[in-house]
């Protein structure tokens, strides 16, 4: 049940970056999601994929301020896939 919680909130954080790309989303719960995913990267720090989500949490953040559409597709790809899988296990 835990897993299928922490893909939910993977598949809101990718969402949410592709519409903070596009001008539309909070910037509070945008904020909020960012640190959800540093805070999810710093306890599973044992695997790689974590630092990835650290990475991508930083870039969620930064992306309040401006918008790198290639990165932001990129990290809500990684993340809709980590999503998938985890909502399927």
């Amino acid at each position: 049940m835990f897993i299928k919680i922490l893909g939910i909130l993977d598949i809101l954080a990718a969402l949410w970056l592709i519409l903070l790309n596009h001008g539309i989303g909070s910037l509070r719960i945008g904020f909020i999601l960012g640190l959800y995913l540093i805070l999810k990267g710093y306890v599973f720090k044992d695997d790689w994929a974590s630092y990835i989500d650290i990475v991508a949490g930083i870039y969620l953040i930064f992306s309040l301020f401006t918008t790198h559409w290639f990165l932001s597709y990129g990290f809500a790809i990684y993340l809709g896939q980590k999503a998938f899988f985890s909502l399927i296990a």
